[in-house]
């Protein structure tokens, strides 16, 4: 009874945050003096690209959100004891009840601004630091956006000076999570998945420059720590026995699945493309897998987020489905110096699915041009 009661009136208590903070770039100086925090600002430049052009197969004209870019980024770290910062639900929260979290994403679009912030909080005796993201546990995400802003504490703090890392309120650490932790020599004591608050609290912030099609892509410096920390654990040889010709399945998700993918199997397999379901394998392999091929052919997912890992000169063919273009793994390709190719998956009737999930019916016409022409 006493503990139904005491779980009431923390519900009746918990509230909403009060929006997201305003921190930009420019701004960041100022709200650090507010809360009497240090900030650190740094650009990251874009490198120059010597990637090839992307080519979309089965429609003539490329489409306008896949283009040439130079992503470069404005990157803020900001450093507080004040005790009103903690961390809940994936989130930093100010002592103002405002979410800081990066600059140019809408507050209505982050699920916390429909949710009531816990009221229960462990407290920590050390430094905090915010390593986690609005979709926190996602593979992709972790590995594109989360895992680099450890280069931006190793810049300014050792890893060793930091006493806990917050990935997010997530009931299990993620297997991948705790291998990337492991690479890095940081032990799981250190990892914190659940409300919590510390003495110092670290968090940085990322402003991606948008390109002139408006839209944002990696940077190469983020895309580059990745990369580098996953290599080292790899056999980077080429008397590695891995197939140079992959497809990758979609796996055990129940959405943007290959509709005739079975007929798509039986005329890879006439071109000796292995068929591989990254599920529960580790990101060793997945890297491995995707470093050693020389073509790799794959429906859009979070899969091709080792696009990190690719091979330069080497290909990569996307399949979308027939209402959806999406840029995020030309970036990556076109980082690794690989040559991108994409394809719209054929027209079918309408459903009330959105169209990022739609199911893809793929042209097996576009498809056998082009292994005619890549793989004979």
């Amino acid at each position: 009874m006493y503990r139904r009661l005491t779980q009431t009136l923390s519900a009746l208590m918990a509230k909403a945050p009060q929006g997201k903070a305003s921190i930009t770039f420019e701004d960041a100086p100022n709200y650090a003096a507010k809360f009497d925090g240090q900030v650190h600002l740094y650009q990251e430049p874009p490198p120059v690209s010597q990637a090839a052009p992307p080519i979309p197969l089965g429609y003539t004209l490329p489409s306008s959100l896949i283009q040439h870019f130079q992503a470069g980024s404005k990157i803020t770290y900001l450093d507080f004891t004040h005790p009103g910062f903690r961390f809940c639900l994936h989130h930093l929260i100010d002592p103002d009840n405002h979410v800081v979290y990066h600059p140019g994403i809408n507050f209505q679009d982050l699920a916390i601004a429909r949710q009531k912030l816990p009221t229960k909080l462990k407290e920590l005796k050390g430094t905090v630091a915010y390593v986690s993201h609005a979709v926190a546990g996602h593979y992709g995400h972790w590995m594109r956006t989360v895992l680099p802003s450890l280069q931006v504490y190793q810049k300014y703090l050792s890893l060793d000076a930091i006493d806990y890392f917050y990935i997010g309120d997530l009931p299990v650490i993620p297997p991948f999570i705790l291998e990337c932790f492991d690479f890095l020599g940081i032990p799981t004591h250190k990892i914190v998945h659940y409300p919590c608050k510390g003495s110092r609290t670290l968090i940085t912030l990322t402003e991606s420059e948008a390109q002139m099609n408006g839209f944002n892509y990696i940077d190469h410096s983020a895309y580059q720590f990745t990369r580098t920390l996953v290599n080292s654990q790899l056999d980077l040889t080429d008397n590695c026995c891995y197939n140079p010709r992959v497809y990758i399945t979609r796996g055990n998700v129940d959405r943007r699945q290959v509709k005739n993918e079975a007929a798509v199997f039986e005329l890879l397999r006439e071109y000796d493309v292995e068929f591989r379901v990254l599920d529960q394998i580790s990101i060793r392999e997945q890297a491995q897998i995707f470093y050693h091929a020389d073509v790799i052919i794959a429906p859009h997912g979070s899969a091709l987020t080792n696009l990190i890992f690719g091979r330069e000169s080497g290909k990569v063919l996307e399949l979308f489905g027939h209402n959806y273009i999406n840029n995020t793994f030309f970036g990556l390709a076109t980082h690794s110096k690989m040559q991108y190719f994409y394809m719209k998956g054929l027209d079918q009737p309408a459903t009330a699915t959105a169209p990022r999930d739609e199911d893809i019916m793929v042209d097996l016409i576009s498809l056998e041009d082009f292994c005619k022409t890549y793989f004979l």
